[in-house]
């Protein structure tokens, strides 16, 4: 079945990397999406945000928290509510990508660009909050702390950088003529 599905793909002038891309983001996007629906109903059911609020202000080691970290957890309805209208949009994108529709070109393109600026600015955090995280003591088991939070540090930004160079050969894949072409023609 898939050596007639490749010669039809052929035919019609569509590139595996396309029907790949397009079905990997269908899989991910729609796993991601659902995972957020769950998420959604749990933290609007189970979490009321005036328990959250109370608990950041009453916390004891509130003073050892970085000062983004409540901001985030306060407002964690608005940004579950976000992540689902990503997944939600992505998803439908998706599928717009695979009947090769140049607006889901363009959006992938500009996704994965986002995701370049995304992984600077993460690594940007990770080195503003990761150093004011508290030194533990060696009494509670934990000598070697800022040697795992310093190696914590280097894998994140080791990934990072590999995603970014991953997001950036998809944007050249999807800016490429061919693949430029394929979606104007079929459009």
């Amino acid at each position: 079945m898939n050596k007639i599905e490749n010669s039809i793909s052929a035919k019609q002038g569509k590139s595996k990397f396309v029907t790949y891309f397009a079905w990997m983001f269908i899989v991910s996007a729609g796993l991601g999406t659902f995972m957020a629906i769950i998420q959604n109903i749990m933290f609007f059911v189970f979490f009321p945000a005036k328990e959250i609020r109370q608990i950041l202000n009453s916390s004891e080691a509130a003073q050892y928290i970085p000062a983004i970290l409540p901001f985030i957890i306060s407002h964690i309805r608005f940004f579950l509510l976000v992540y689902l209208l990503a997944a939600g949009v992505t998803f439908i994108a998706s599928i717009g990508l695979l009947m090769r529709k140049n607006w889901a070109r363009i959006f992938f393109v500009s996704i994965m660009s986002l995701a370049i600026i995304w992984n600077l600015v993460e690594m940007f955090f990770y080195g503003a909050l990761i150093p004011k995280i508290p030194v533990f003591p060696d009494e509670i088991g934990l000598p070697n702390f800022q040697v795992i939070l310093s190696e914590i540090r280097i894998f994140a930004v080791v990934i990072a950088i590999g995603l970014m160079i991953f997001y950036a050969w998809i944007v050249k894949k999807l800016v490429s003529k061919n693949i430029k072409q394929e979606f104007l023609s079929i459009t």
